[in-house]
């Protein structure tokens, strides 16, 4: 056997081939802090979207659309509270960041020079003056109110003007035509007739307890200290006397067919139901009171009273007489008694006296003339001196001139 050709051969054999060597996975890039660039842009990315979810669940502005006629004539007319702004670009700062603060007022985004379906702008229809920025409220079935521009100074003066605004749930009435727009127009109305122009805290939760369990009719509030109802009066409509102990009210509901007259006094053409309350103004009898009245209104209230709503008017109330002053306590003064008259002189001591009183007369009058005889006589000599004096004067001139 040829052992130097095995051997070639086998160490022909041990050469293997080898494969190419693999390259290493090229690394990551990391930015500080561990992530990636794509990890870092998604993460981004989530915090935006949160950050934006959060910002829209905090505040309340709605974009109004001039063409949504029923959404205006709510926002405009409505009971919920509602501030908008009037611009057709950015939103004032401070007006949405009191959005995110004030959770009970609805706060709104309108182009008011934009053109209704009227033909009218929002400026035109509410009359609103040009003072920009523009605002204005409305609530509770009042009419719209433009607000201030200087209240965007701040997010505070804002918030308390429109929490301010919100303190009572019911329209202030000041005359009859108010009256006729505000409550005897609707189909149900609760008119308080409060004791004063400034109505108690208490009495002041009650009144927006009704506002807001009845939200479906208007509450009204006249001051009766100032202004009382005619045509039917007060004590014709069944209301108690007006005093300062208590407010009073009265509820007035549309007049159904099946409502006859029961007494003489109706009037052929009423059209409304005057249901006074003769109860203590609280909030849980006051309450019971109007769900008797709205809950059963196929039957005529005993107390009721039909009337002509487009006759009630307002009227001024005369001041109360003062009451008369306490009487002043005089003292008498006690009169001298009557002196008797003097007795009269004898008629020889009378003419005596007279006489003298004569003679004294005579005396005191030579006297005085004798005075302005001698006061007469200094003026004549004086006088005569004065123009001696002067003739030697011009004597002494001639002199001169002569030497």
């Amino acid at each position: 056997i040829d052992t130097g050709d095995a051997a070639a051969r086998m160490g022909k054999e041990r050469k293997i081939p080898r494969a190419p060597p693999k390259k290493p996975p090229a690394r990551k890039k990391k930015v500080q802090g561990g992530l990636s660039l794509a990890q870092t842009g998604v993460a981004l990315a989530v915090v935006i979207v949160a950050a934006g979810w959060w910002y829209l669940g905090q505040g309340n502005l709605t974009y109004l659309k001039p063409s949504n006629t029923d959404k205006l004539k709510e926002v405009f007319f409505g009971r919920d509270p509602w501030v908008v702004i009037c611009t057709n670009s950015s939103v004032h700062e401070v007006f949405e960041g009191a959005s995110t603060k004030v959770k009970d007022v609805n706060f709104g985004v309108l182009d008011c020079n934009a053109q209704l379906p009227s033909k009218k702008t929002t400026m035109q229809r509410l009359k609103l003056e040009k003072k920009k920025p523009v605002m204005f409220y409305s609530a509770y079935g009042r009419k719209p109110r433009q607000l201030q521009p200087k209240l965007l100074s701040s997010e505070y003066s804002l918030v308390r003007e429109l929490r301010a605004l919100g303190m009572m749930h019911a329209v202030k009435v000041k005359d009859t035509m108010h009256l006729q727009e505000a409550c005897l127009s609707r189909a149900a109305c609760g008119l308080v007739l409060t004791t004063s122009g400034n109505v108690d805290d208490t009495s002041l939760e009650t009144l927006n307890a009704l506002s807001d369990e009845f939200s479906s009719m208007n509450w009204v509030v006249v001051d009766a200290s100032k202004l009382r109802l005619k045509s039917p009066s007060e004590k014709e409509l069944g209301l108690p006397k007006f005093d300062s102990s208590g407010h009073r009210l009265i509820l007035f509901t549309e007049k159904g067919e099946s409502h006859a007259a029961t007494s003489e006094e109706d009037d052929e053409m009423s059209n409304r139901l005057a249901t006074p309350y003769l109860g203590p103004f609280t909030a849980e009898k006051a309450a019971s009171f109007v769900r008797d009245v709205l809950g059963e209104q196929t039957e005529r209230k005993p107390a009721s009273v039909g009337i002509f709503g487009g006759d009630l008017a307002l009227t001024k109330r005369k001041k109360p007489t003062p009451p008369p002053p306490p009487p002043q306590q005089t003292t008498t003064k006690t009169e001298p008694a009557d002196e008797p008259p003097p007795t009269p002189l004898p008629t020889a001591e009378r003419d005596a006296q007279a006489a003298a009183e004569k003679e004294a007369r005579i005396k005191r009058e030579l006297e005085r003339r004798a005075q302005m005889d001698a006061e007469a006589s200094d003026f004549i000599v004086s006088a005569e001196e004065d123009e001696y004096d002067e003739e030697e004067d011009e004597e002494e001139d001639e002199y001169v001139t002569l030497d």
